[in-house]
């Protein structure tokens, strides 16, 4: 079975500390919507492409970028899903979205999963206690397949809440006061569990702004405080904290004690820039940007006069060329091992990744698309994406196989050929099998690698050879 929920998958990059990207977000006038970019070094504002392109009908928040694709995803009510060109702004399609389940809203707070080229988002319902259920939709035609197979009750949520570990297939978002996140590969809620409150009354505490940070593992959020029930400020503000949540126990870290700001805010017009850790968020007038601890980044002032110049934004982290492109582990999914059956392990990089190879617990290379565990250990899965603009990310999966004696639908479990052993004499001479194995010393709970030939003291030991299913074996 699986010791943590997740395997994560990394993409971590070191970037120049004058490499500060972009923001896109659709520039709102009287015409219409646009798209825009600011570039982060000069603070300049342009727009991408014509203003005006679609009507202004659209939900706060309800977006996502393909950084590899130069795609901009975003709906417009009731249930029109429109894709731009990024890089000209212009339409690349205009889709009606699909309503196989009848919802009152068919989608809504959509995240972008660039390992399987889909957008995932919920199909909500309004009439009859905010129910939503997981989706996805191609955002070419707009046809949707269910992801999870039941609804979810009593979810009211924030518009655009929401954000996708696209690498861990895990989709989050906050609805209900609580934490809500469904793996993306079978549907299932994995985790459903409320969020602590700072001051102690849900009726008086929301959160929105959530951001999922792939090398931390861990989602930054903005905590909202109700002013005006405390007498502590004006009609429509509250007070502003950042705050990190680990995701799966909802556990919060607070960074700031003090409020980072008095704010009109909507939901959802922020995003994340996790390779140099800065948050940006809209709030009236203004492009507001801290580091992911809290200290302030200073903001950008409206530099088009438009009714909102940063509706919908999202930070491009491919849009500056990286000087360093490495893999570190931030999570590694432990998998338990019986030490008898065959273990594959399939990589689980998405479709979307180029598969580029295992290193094995001896350090050797295996080109095979799975992994016939043959020993205890960790080992890596690599692969790379490389989008239309010709930028990379290389992702690695780290796997950490340990003794158990139970495994629990990891992949499939096969015999093999060879017979190990199960006890030997420590003066007798060693079977072929047991030629160039590894032998690991059980001392309680607790394994010891000895890589030696058969130890000379008895005792029960876990023996690792390439090509055969690892066996306990005892020495007498």
């Amino acid at each position: 079975m699986l010791k943590s929920t997740l395997g994560f998958l990394l993409l971590t990059m070191q970037l120049a500390a004058a490499a500060q990207g972009q923001l896109l977000s659709l520039n709102h006038d009287a015409s219409g919507l646009g798209l825009a970019s600011t570039n982060l070094t000069t603070q300049d504002y342009e727009m991408v492409g014509a203003n005006g392109t679609t009507s202004d009908g659209y939900p706060s928040g309800v977006a996502d970028l393909d950084c590899f694709g130069e795609r901009f995803f975003y709906t417009l009510h009731p249930n029109k899903l429109v894709t731009l060109d990024a890089v000209t702004g212009e339409i690349l399609h205009y889709v009606t979205v699909d309503n196989p389940l009848g919802a009152d809203v068919p989608l809504t707070n959509i995240a972008y999963d660039w390992t399987d080229d889909k957008l995932y988002g919920i199909a909500h319902w309004y009439s009859n206690g905010t129910n939503i259920q997981l989706i996805s939709v191609d955002p070419e035609t707009g046809e949707v397949e269910l992801v999870a197979a039941e609804q979810d009750y009593g979810a009211s949520y924030g518009s655009g809440n929401c954000d996708i570990d696209a690498l861990g297939n895990r989709y989050f978002m906050i609805g209900g006061d609580k934490l809500k996140v469904w793996d993306t590969t079978t549907g299932e809620m994995i985790t459903n569990t409320y969020i602590p409150t700072l001051f102690g009354g849900f009726n008086d505490e929301d959160w929105t702004h959530l951001m999922y940070h792939p090398v931390e593992d861990r989602i930054y959020a903005l905590h909202m405080r109700y002013p005006e029930s405390n007498g502590n400020g004006g009609l429509y503000q509250t007070e502003i904290r950042l705050a990190r949540i680990h995701p799966e126990t909802a556990e919060v870290e607070w960074y700031t004690e003090d409020e980072i700001s008095m704010d009109g805010i909507q939901s959802g017009l922020c995003d994340l820039d996790p390779f140099n850790n800065r948050i940006f968020y809209h709030r009236v007038n203004s492009m507001k940007m801290f580091t992911t601890e809290g200290e302030s980044l200073g903001s950008i002032s409206n530099p088009s006069g438009s009714i909102s110049p940063w509706a919908n934004v999202q930070y491009h982290d491919l849009s500056t060329d990286p000087t360093a492109i490495v893999g570190t582990d931030a999570s590694v999914t432990s998998i338990e091992w019986d030490g008898e059956s065959a273990l594959i392990v399939p990589h689980g990089l998405g479709g979307a990744v180029a598969f580029e190879g295992w290193t094995g617990t001896d350090g050797e290379t295996v080109m095979d698309e799975a992994w016939t565990v043959n020993g205890f250990g960790t080992v890596h899965v690599s692969g790379r994406r490389t989008g239309d603009n010709g930028r990379a990310v290389q992702v690695q999966r780290t796997y950490d196989i340990v003794p158990e004696p139970v495994v629990n639908g990891i992949g499939a479990l096969t015999p093999k050929e060879c017979v190990m052993p199960t006890a030997i004499r420590s003066s007798q001479a060693l079977p072929d099998l047991l030629a160039n194995a590894t032998w690991y010393a059980i001392t309680g709970a607790s394994v010891q690698q000895l890589r030696t030939e058969a130890p000379a003291s008895a005792g029960h030991y876990i023996v690792s050879r390439e090509g055969c299913p690892t066996a306990r074996i005892t020495v007498y």
